[in-house]
C-alpha cells in the first residue's frame, strides 16, 4: 500500500491524460498537402512502415547507409588502437 505520495497520485494521473490528449497526431503533410482525414492519415502511416521495414538491401544491391561513412586513416587507426 502507498502511503508516502497518495496526495500527489491524483494530480500525476491528471497530468498524464492532459498529456495523452495532447499527443496525438492531427495531420500529415503527404504530397505537399496537409491530410487531417484519420482513414487516410492510418493508410498512408502503414504503407510508409511497410516500404520503410520490407525494403530488400541484398537483392537492390544497395546499403542505405552507403557512403555516408567516413574512413579513418591508418595513422587515425593507429591512434585509436594505442589509446585502449
Amino acid at each position: 500500500m502507498v502511503k508516502n505520495g497518495d496526495r500527489n497520485t491524483s494530480y500525476f494521473h491528471s497530468r498524464t491524460l492532459a498529456r495523452q490528449k495532447q499527443n496525438k497526431v492531427e495531420g500529415l503533410l503527404v504530397d505537399n498537402e496537409w491530410c487531417f482525414e484519420e482513414d487516410v492519415l492510418k493508410q498512408y502511416v502503414v504503407r510508409f512502415f511497410k516500404e520503410l521495414y520490407t525494403m530488400d538491401y541484398v537483392a537492390s544491391g544497395v546499403f542505405p547507409c552507403h557512403s555516408q561513412f567516413l574512413v579513418l586513416s591508418c595513422d587515425e587507426t593507429s591512434a585509436l588502437l594505442s589509446v585502449a
